[in-house]
């Protein structure tokens, strides 16, 4: 049986992409050890995927965040040392499993003022502030965009 098309939005997905290119801009010179886990998803040079194990200890640098085909959003990771694969590829959801510092360290570097250290709540008041943001310009935009209807008493005439 065929699974059921995921439907992404197509403003989330761009709003995710482009705070996680934020994201990466702002901390891309910072590596976190990883915690011992079972195998994970690491992607070759060549474009294939695999599940491999990962030594505990190792140190990444993030490298990329999208939203996947299946509205997930993953984080990429490059390891510091030379490995057979070029990048660990991790879903929000056990960012805080592997990464176990990273929520802090992102919360500082977006100047959150909080006590959250676990990083799927940090994210998502990440996400929620730039969507206000985003919201804010919009609604601004649309005001001055009105006021110059207003401000011009020739608007509306003919001839």
């Amino acid at each position: 049986m065929a699974r059921a098309k995921t439907v992404i939005d197509p403003a989330l997905k761009a709003l995710t992409e482009e705070v996680g290119a934020e994201l990466v801009q702002l901390g891309g010179d910072i590596f976190s050890e990883i915690e011992p886990a079972e195998p994970m998803t690491v992607k070759y040079p060549d474009g294939v995927y695999k599940k491999k194990p990962i030594l505990p200890g190792l140190e990444f640098a993030l490298r990329s965040v999208y939203v996947g085909a299946s509205g997930k959003t993953i984080f990429c990771f490059e390891p510091e040392d030379a490995q057979e694969w070029s990048l660990l590829e991790v879903p929000a959801g056990e960012v805080d499993h592997r990464f176990p510092l990273f929520g802090s360290v992102v919360a500082k570097l977006f100047n959150i003022a909080t006590d959250e250290e676990d990083f799927t709540n940090v994210w998502k008041l990440i996400l929620s502030s730039a969507a206000e943001r985003k919201q804010k310009a919009q609604e601004e935009a649309r005001q001055a965009e009105n006021q110059t209807y207003r401000d011009n008493p020739t608007f509306g005439r003919f001839g």
